[in-house]
């Protein structure tokens, strides 16, 4: 790397078929209200199908003649994602770091999750977004980020049933 020392954040970006939902741990003591944040808020109809001061579950949402996009981001001190699809969990996990991220508020408390939803009627698709914080690498520099992937299979199908969401918040702890 060459020239003036740039600052990168690595961010993983996993597009997917639009899933049953998709899950993001939330921060009880998030500065956002509700614990997440709209980067692009969704123009009609909330994707949120339940929210608990920890959890978050969203469904993707379809448009027949025009998008219905939304992105959002989570200050979550835990760096997951899980979706689900026919009664398979896929979870992407990282390592939390401090520092700062290239969404959200200065101070710390941006985004190291994300999820945008395309909505697109013909090509409907969702993007699992796991950041690193910013870090400032000049000529020489490496840094690393490690996202792990896993599928696990679920008891139900039923994405809305509580012994699911029970075992995806399980699965969202590490346990």
């Amino acid at each position: 790397m060459k020239g003036e020392p740039l600052l990168l954040s690595i961010v993983n970006v996993t597009q997917i078929e639009a899933p049953d939902a998709i899950f993001l741990p939330l921060n009880p003591q998030s500065t956002y209200k509700n614990n997440y944040h709209w980067l692009v808020p969704p123009e009609n109809e909330s994707p949120i199908v339940q929210i608990t001061p920890k959890l978050l579950q969203l469904r993707p949402s379809v448009g027949v003649s025009a998008k219905k996009i939304y992105k959002v981001g989570a200050d979550t001190p835990v760096v997951v994602v899980a979706t689900v699809k026919d009664g398979l969990a896929m979870m992407e996990k990282a390592t939390c770091q401090d520092g700062e991220y290239p969404d959200g508020t200065v101070g710390g408390a941006g985004f190291p999750v994300e999820v945008y939803n395309n909505g697109d009627a013909k090509e409907n698709y969702a993007e699992l977004e796991l950041l690193s914080p910013l870090h400032l690498l000049k000529q020489g520099d490496r840094y690393q980020y490690t996202v792990r992937w896993s599928l696990h299979q679920l008891l139900s199908s039923d994405v809305n049933a509580m012994a699911t969401r029970d075992a995806i918040e399980k699965l969202l702890k590490g346990k």
